[in-house]
């Protein structure tokens, strides 16, 4: 069984500030799944809150990825709210069966 998890990030911020303040790289992009300064991370009143987006996104994909399901998350930075989504999904993988036919289907003959 395989597992894939789809990763969604949106920021809407009240404040204005600039772009590579709000960039978020999820880790299948490459982007680092450590919580840079987990003592900035809190989460209060359902929301998860941090001084970075990263940050933020982080613990969200952490959170949710330990849910089966996974789901939706708020979270809170600065003066900015987001929302993060995480779902998981399976498929079953086979053998690849390799049929030989003694050079029937030859097509170079």
């Amino acid at each position: 069984m395989k597992r894939i998890v789809i990763f969604l990030f949106v920021l809407l911020s009240t404040a204005t500030c600039a772009a590579q303040d709000l960039e978020v790289v999820p880790p299948v992009q490459g982007g680092s799944k450590k919580i840079e300064k987990p003592n900035q991370v809190s989460e209060k009143d359902g929301r998860i809150e941090a001084t970075t987006p990263q940050d933020a996104a982080n613990a969200a994909v952490g959170k949710l990825t330990r849910a089966d399901d996974g789901g939706v998350q708020r979270i809170k930075v600065g003066n900015g709210t987001g929302y993060v989504a995480v779902g998981n999904g399976a498929y079953k993988t086979n053998e690849n069966v390799v049929i030989d036919l003694g050079g029937i289907a030859d097509i170079n003959r």
